[in-house]
This record gives structure tokens, sequence and C-alpha cells, in this order.
């Protein structure tokens, strides 16, 4: 019964490291500037494509985002073949 125990404070240690980890990625986040929020949302997107045809749904933040790159920035660009 103390191995489980022991094992239990070991995930419980682990999950709460995770979850740290992820609200430190969404504080940066948050916390970035227009331009560099525009370039990750630019490469997201660009990674993402699979056939032309997907839909996306944005955050606030990301639609202004959108305005932002249509406006002036532009979602075009080359990745590698897939598997590269």
């Amino acid at each position: 019964m103390a191995q489980l125990d022991a094992r239990k404070e070991v995930l419980a240690a682990k999950q709460e490291l995770i979850n740290d980890a992820f609200n430190q990625a969404l504080d940066m986040l948050f916390n970035l500037d227009s331009a560099a929020y525009l370039e990750i949302l630019r490469r997201m997107l660009l990674s993402s494509i699979k056939t032309g045809e997907e839909v996306i749904i944005l955050s606030p933040r990301g639609i202004r985002a959108e305005s932002l790159m249509i406006s002036g920035m532009s979602l075009t660009g080359s990745l590698p073949p897939p598997g590269t």
C-alpha cells in the first residue's frame, strides 16, 4: 500500500510540473508583442495546412491578428514535404 501511495505522490508532482509548464507557456504567449505573436500564429497556421481547405477558429486576439495579417502580412509560404 505504501508503494501505491508513493506512486500517487510522484504522479501528482509530475502533473503539477506539467500544469506549471503550460501556465508559463500561456503567460509567455499572452505577453508577446504583436509582431512576435503574428509570426508564431503565421508559422502555426502554415505548418497545419494539409489540404488547403482547412477552417480556422481564432480567439479575439487571433481575430485582431488575422485582420493585421490580411492588411499587411501574408500567410503564404512554403513548407517542406511531409515527413522531411
